[in-house]
């Protein structure tokens, strides 16, 4: 469905063939031919005019088909420029007479680019019970990048890919909830992410996994009781132990903050 790139000489005999039966039987079909060429060819200007003509404009199911399949392509192939000059001077005010695959690639193309509130707007079209897995899962992401975290689990929570989990994680992270984050993560083998949602955790020091480099250092370190020095006849050899603990101490925060690029 989604179609491959057309030579623009293909498209240019394409289109001289419509024009010449334009009259005939076959006009409706070559004019179909003329804008998929068009499109497919990277010709998206061109297309969108001859969607001007009455016999496309006036036609509501024509003219859906044919933008469906124009903006499938502009999604697929255009450059950045090119898409957003044909999306927003060309996108038809409701989305919901575009197939699926052209709203899921052009809503995919405008969160890739940095547009996520008009994505927002196209994924909208159908209610949350309407929506296939993938619509869910991109329109899921779009709400995290809107940093709307618990519309993105909302929509997740009948969903079991590993996609699916790692994202719902994500979601949980940005919530707050970073050892049910942590939970999934480790569900789906996602070892960094793990690591991140352990140490933001109240519970780092149990989650923490034992063989993490310079956290388990700093783990271990957070498990050691704190003594009280007591007046005594040794209390400067105590006091030295401790200062030697305390540098110990000030040598592994220094890795922890140097791991993360962070001047102590």
């Amino acid at each position: 469905e989604k179609g491959e790139r057309v030579p623009a000489d293909s498209a240019l005999l394409i289109e001289t063939y419509a024009f010449e039966r334009r009259h005939e039987a076959l006009a409706t079909d070559l004019l179909r031919a003329h804008v998929l060429a068009a499109s497919y060819s990277g010709q998206f200007n061109k297309a969108f005019q001859v969607m001007q003509r009455e016999e496309i404009s006036e036609d509501p199911e024509f003219l859906a088909e044919m933008q469906s399949r124009t903006f499938l392509a502009l999604s697929l192939f255009a450059s950045d420029i090119d898409f957003l000059d044909g999306f927003y001077d060309h996108f038809p005010q409701s989305a919901l007479s575009l197939t699926n695959a052209s709203t899921l690639e052009t809503a995919a193309r405008l969160l890739e680019l940095g547009f996520a509130s008009e994505a927002d707007s196209i994924l909208s079209k159908n209610s949350d019970e309407q929506k296939t897995d993938e619509e869910k899962i991109l329109h899921a992401t779009v709400f995290l990048a809107l940093e709307n975290p618990q519309a993105a689990i909302n929509l997740l929570d009948d969903l079991g890919s590993e996609h699916a989990i790692k994202l719902r994680a994500e979601a949980l992270l940005d919530l707050g909830q970073n050892q049910s984050a942590f939970n999934l993560f480790q569900a789906t083998d996602t070892a960094e992410e793990a690591v991140r949602s352990a140490w933001l955790a109240d519970e780092w020091v149990d989650l923490m996994p034992s063989d993490t480099p310079v956290f388990d250092e700093f783990r271990e370190l957070a498990k050691k009781p704190i003594y009280a020095i007591e007046s005594s006849d040794t209390m400067l050899s105590t006091a030295a132990a401790e200062l030697d603990q305390t540098a110990s101490a000030r040598e592994t925060l220094n890795q922890l903050l140097q791991s993360f690029q962070i001047s102590p």
